[in-house]
Parts: structure tokens; C-alpha cells; sequence
């Protein structure tokens, strides 16, 4: 599947540079957060035999964060790359 997001009004730079920070690190097997969790709206996973349509505002608060395998989030490191299966 996939995300599809457009840019909010006036937030253009703002997305250029995160969009460029997840491209850094596409294809490299690491977990990153990324958005806000305090925004109303959801993204959502779009299959991959959907066209691209209608895509979610992109929301920001802390930028593109790499999570490690060590850090707070372990398990969930462990479970996605597991579904992609890959160590």
C-alpha cells in the first residue's frame, strides 16, 4: 500500500524538506515517525491498486524521526519490519 498526501496552503517548504528527509531513508529498511498525533485528521493506507485520488492534508510537528530498534518503540520496529520481511 501507500500514503498519498498534498501540502497544506502556505506549508509548502515545510513539506518539501520533510518529504526529502523520508526520501533519505525510503528503501533502507528503518522505522521513522512522522505528522503529529494530535491532528484530527487520519491518514490512510491506500492499496496499492488504488488510484491516486483525493489525497490527506500532510500534517507536521516534530518533523521525520528515525525510531531504532532500541529505542522506545521496539516491538513495533521488530513487527514492521518482520511484515516486510526483512531482519
Amino acid at each position: 500500500g501507500y500514503l498519498f498526501f498534498t501540502c497544506a496552503a502556505g506549508q509548502s517548504a515545510m513539506c518539501a524538506a520533510e518529504w526529502s528527509d523520508l526520501k533519505s531513508v525510503a528503501g533502507k529498511s528503518e522505522a521513522v515517525g512522522f505528522g503529529t498525533r494530535w491532528g484530527k485528521a487520519k491518514p490512510r493506507v491506500r492499496p496499492v491498486t488504488e488510484p491516486p485520488s483525493q489525497p490527506d492534508v500532510y500534517q507536521s510537528n516534530i518533523g521525520v524521526v528515525k525510531i531504532g530498534k532500541y529505542g522506545e518503540y521496539p516491538t513495533l520496529v521488530t513487527a514492521l519490519k518482520s511484515a516486510l520481511g526483512r531482519k
